[in-house]
């Protein structure tokens, strides 16, 4: 079941369909969480377990709430309608010949899709079909709400945009060469973004007439996208994420790479915009993104945007736009837990004998290159994701990724620097916030 992290507010980007948000008038908020046949439900504020619905055949793939509504969907073929004030099963839904796989609410129409190829649309109140669209040849993973009309993904790589009055599609296109994984509507500009199992990714006019970029970059599966004022963030099963201009799709930064902090007694080792190394007591530029070198040194990018340096004569700075021979370190582990940092030139950085606050930094040769106190800081490694991402979701303007490798990243969407790191028992698969709480689905 999720497990509730950490307070946030609310996000811009659909959380997973595996996990979503339902009403109780008696409870309140609830989420809403499938694992296999069961469906669970959770008091949003507390993350109390309320009660578990039961009643699907085979396992469930894809949950939709609309107020006390909660809409599932199933290996079993058939779409469900639960009460989320009684937790009865009120409506079941018959007509695909395959396992549904994705479920989109435009007003009064429910939409489902299946492994049949087929779309089907529902009238919400009575459950009634309304129509049945049958111009995908292949299984349907993805829908989307795009103003009113209904997009429509497949595993062939075909994108059908749908009118829900008269049920003919507005626009049919051969989009991708492969499934299409995922599916993001940007109201502002109205755009469409459509990933793809190849890890391509592309942006179309708002029914997908046209094309209007291709954003390469990713060499696997696209699992998620999100999009914030400024850019357009995707997550892939590369283990990557990148963002991109959202209005100009290049691409601006890659966030793949961990970061290290090196503190003192007194402070962090931090770097100033001017470019300047000091001791601080005050957190602010004390990560550094940490890129690794054949042979086993490393570079250390600043959050200035430019790499920690030691000139031959000992000046340390953080003022290189690239990696030469000044900017590549080797890491000395010590048997205390410290570390040393040695430079190209066979010299330590060093931040004094007093090593108040304020102090500066240098690099200097140590007697039979033994580092000692001044050359050795305790340190805080955060790793970046190892496996494929899953899941997207801007908690108070902060990045949160979940990934298979059981942990959930934060991540700052400026500067692209890993902040911190949440350990699960198992492969995260969905973040939700919920305006209090941030829930993540984990694997079983």
């Amino acid at each position: 079941g999720p497990q509730p992290m950490r307070p946030g507010s609310r996000a811009s980007a659909r959380g997973s369909q595996l996990l979503c948000e339902g009403r109780s008038a008696r409870h309140g908020p609830l989420v809403c969480s499938a694992v296999g046949k069961e469906i669970f439900l959770y008091v949003s504020e507390s993350g109390r377990k309320l009660s578990v619905l039961e009643g699907s055949k085979g396992p469930v793939t894809c949950l939709l709430g609309s107020g006390t509504s909660l809409f599932s969907g199933s290996v079993d073929r058939a779409v469900r309608r639960w009460d989320l004030e009684t937790g009865n099963n009120i409506a079941e839904l018959k007509g695909h010949d395959g396992s549904v796989w994705c479920l989109e609410l435009i007003q009064d129409v429910l939409c489902s899709a299946s492994e049949d190829a087929t779309v089907i649309c529902w009238d919400l109140e009575s459950g009634a079909r309304l129509a049945r669209l049958t111009q995908h040849t292949s299984p349907v993973r993805c829908l989307l709400d795009v103003g009113g009309a209904i997009l429509s993904g497949s595993d062939g790589g075909t994108l059908i945009c749908w009118d829900l009055k008269s049920f003919e599609p507005i626009a049919k296109t051969e989009a991708h060469t492969c499934a299409i994984t995922c599916l993001l509507h940007v109201e502002r500009g109205g755009s469409v973004f459509s990933g793809a199992a190849d890890g391509s990714i592309t942006r179309w006019n708002q029914h997908c007439r046209d094309a209007a970029n291709s954003l390469e970059g990713h060499v696997q599966w696209i699992t998620c996208l999100l999009a914030t004022e400024e850019w357009l963030f995707s997550g892939s099963r590369d283990g990557t994420i990148k963002r991109w201009d959202l209005e100009t799709c290049v691409l601006t930064v890659s966030l793949e790479l961990g970061t290290i902090s090196l503190r003192k007694p007194a402070g962090f080792l931090v770097a100033t915009e001017e470019g300047s190394v000091c001791i601080s007591k005050m957190p602010e530029g004390e990560k550094f993104i940490k890129v690794d070198h054949e042979g086993g040194s490393m570079s250390f990018l600043a959050s200035n945007g430019l790499f920690l340096s030691a000139s031959p004569g000992g000046a340390v700075g953080a003022g290189s736009e690239s990696i030469g021979d000044e900017e590549r370190f080797d890491v000395m582990a010590h048997r205390d837990g410290t570390i040393s940092l040695r430079t190209t030139y066979g010299t330590y950085l060093s931040v004094g004998a007093t090593a108040d606050a304020g102090a500066g930094v240098s690099a200097i040769h140590c007697d039979e290159d033994i580092p000692l106190d001044p050359e050795k800081f305790n340190h805080c490694l955060i790793e970046a994701h190892w496996s494929g991402v899953t899941c997207l979701q801007m908690v108070s303007g902060c990045l949160m990724s979940g990934a298979a490798d059981r942990s959930v990243k934060l991540w700052d969407p400026n500067s692209g620097i890993l902040v911190a790191s949440l350990d699960s028992r198992t492969g995260i698969t969905c973040l939700l916030d919920t305006g209090g709480a941030l829930y993540a689905g984990v694997a079983r």
